[in-house]
């Protein structure tokens, strides 16, 4: 509604979101969620803080105090608060395995003598190689699978929704752990509930250039038409939303 109200008035707001679920590194999730926020924890918290300029140790302290007071900026609870340093020291930690020393691999390989090398002419036929070992140090880091990765990056970020959507700390803990006790399907999930899940999954791989030709060719259509869709996805949305008006989280501030 906001986006709409200031495109009226000649006003283009900044992207928000760029499909975050598709991301292989938390680092690259808070590139793609809540884009303005991330940008404003980063300038005006993060950077004025040190950022990355007076070694690791402060690097990693300003990390954590930054995702920690953008947990708070959600609401004054401790469950915003343990949701930020969960994603602070989820930072840390993948920045510390990105950075690790790489492993030395020994590269053995064969090559042809030198002239004259090998104790005097003559002793290697010609066009003949001599077996020796060329000890070659090479930085090596195993690359995770991109698909891996990902299913890494919706897990971690999957658990961390858990806290911040719970109204205190002992239900998330119990939340939490259910997951791991209390096996079985509950009644919320049904099929149409699985094909919105799918759906919504399958849309964060979908190139942007796509919705972008989409809607412009839907803005083309006659104005009719387009009410008669957006009635039916009002429809669709009412089917698979909650009884009752859910109360906007950002009342709370």
């Amino acid at each position: 509604i906001a986006i709409g109200i200031a495109l009226l008035l000649g006003i283009r707001f900044p992207d928000n979101f760029d499909q975050p679920y598709s991301s292989v590194s938390i680092q690259e999730f808070w590139r793609r969620w809540h884009m303005t926020l991330s940008r404003w924890l980063r300038d005006y918290v993060y950077i004025p803080l040190g950022g990355n300029r007076n070694g690791e140790q402060a690097e990693v302290r300003n990390l954590i105090v930054t995702m920690a007071l953008g947990g708070l900026w959600h609401g004054a609870s401790w469950t915003f608060v343990i949701w930020g340093l969960y994603h602070g020291f989820g930072l840390a930690v993948e920045r510390w395995w990105k950075e690790r020393p790489a492993r030395p691999v020994v590269d053995l390989r064969d090559r042809a003598p030198a002239p004259g090398a090998g104790g005097g002419a003559g002793r290697h036929p010609v066009g003949t190689t001599e077996r020796t070992e060329v000890m070659q140090v090479v930085e090596e880091r195993t690359p995770l699978n991109p698909w891996l990765a990902r299913a890494g990056v919706f897990a971690f970020v999957t658990v961390g929704w858990v806290v911040f959507r719970s109204t205190d700390l002992p239900a998330a803990i119990s939340y939490l752990t259910g997951l791991v006790t209390n096996w079985g399907v509950g009644d919320l999930v049904t099929p149409t509930v699985l094909l919105a899940i799918a759906a919504g999954m399958v849309g964060q791989f979908v190139p942007k250039r796509w919705g972008d030709a989409v809607e412009y060719r839907v803005s083309a259509l006659p104005p009719g038409l387009i009410g008669l869709g957006v009635g039916l996805w009002l429809v669709v949305v009412n089917l698979l939303g909650p009884v009752g008006v859910a109360p906007f989280i950002y009342f709370q501030f």
